[in-house]
């Protein structure tokens, strides 16, 4: 993924705030104003004389916003993100960027962290697990908390999922956040990525990775103790005496058994109930407490 070119973006706009605070305006919202009663169904092709140039595939009758960032040529990183920071989800990124400013820590500590930690200052982003490990790191290292996660995780949801819907659509995986519930949560929908057939999302995804299981996975992922422990639970499913190896799991990491469950059960025994429910059966769900 080319966190690169948006984790840049985002140090210029760190830059800025020191001055100035609060400033931009709403440059990337394009609203579709023609007056006419658009009421035709077909692929935004109204057959009326007024100047509809948008560029949507949208069926609703014209009333949603087309932000002109965003579009079928464009690209999400290369052309849609940077403009989206910069103009309709501004004032998301400076709210991450503002909180923890004077100390280093909050939200923005956790963004300068991975910038320069995971992006090589911005030049060469990190993949796969060498990225989630780095992202560890920062969270460890500054103790960030649920809420700055939360202020960081608004930037992925305005942009992805609102401003650069579009020509960030095809990045299944990367945001399944983006689905709506009745979408990733029913009894034939995919659990897992490698289960995806088409332009499905994964239920698992999309719950621990901005979702409604984001707080417990990160409280678990973040912690070493325990992010080994769900190591050791997934290694031991393709051995024949998987359970006498899940036990010794707990037992040697039994300080973080209440961090392990909370992340499972909230994915199998909630968000992901119906999707995921075929490994259910193992997560004690009949004991499961949802956060408050």
């Amino acid at each position: 993924m080319k966190r690169a070119i948006y984790l840049l973006a985002l140090t210029q706009l760190v830059f800025s705030l020191i001055f100035i605070v609060g400033c931009g305006g709403n440059e990337g919202s394009s609203v579709d104003i023609d007056a006419d009663a658009d009421t035709d169904s077909d692929a935004d092709t109204d057959s009326d004389t007024d100047a509809d140039t948008d560029t949507d595939s949208d069926t609703d009758g014209d009333t949603d916003t087309v932000h002109e960032c965003d579009g079928n040529d464009k690209d999400c990183y290369d052309d849609c993100w940077g403009c989206a920071q910069n103009g309709d989800c501004q004032d998301v990124v400076e709210a991450c960027l503002l909180d923890g400013a004077a100390d280093g820590d909050g939200c923005n500590g956790y963004y300068t962290c991975k910038q320069t930690d995971c992006c090589n200052g911005g030049d060469d982003c990190m993949t796969g697990t060498e990225w989630e490990e780095c992202m560890s790191n920062c969270a460890n290292t500054l103790n960030t908390t649920a809420e700055a996660k939360t202020l960081y995780n608004a930037i992925d949801r305005c942009i992805a999922c609102d401003v650069c819907a579009i020509s960030c659509g095809e990045n299944t995986e990367d945001f399944a956040m983006c689905a709506p519930e009745d979408e990733v949560n029913c009894p034939t929908c995919p659990c897992y990525t490698e289960q995806i057939t088409g332009d499905e999302k994964a239920c698992f995804s999309w719950a621990g990775w901005g979702g409604p299981c984001d707080i417990p996975r990160a409280n678990c992922k973040e912690n070493a103790d325990c992010a080994t422990l769900e190591e050791c639970i997934n290694d031991s499913w393709n051995t024949p005496d998987y359970e006498a190896i899940q036990a010794q799991c707990f037992s040697d990491y039994a300080e973080v058994e209440d961090a392990y469950w909370a992340y499972m059960q909230c994915i199998y025994c909630d968000a992901c109930d119906l999707a995921c429910a075929q490994d259910a059966t193992s997560k004690h769900c009949e004991d499961y407490v949802p956060m408050q």
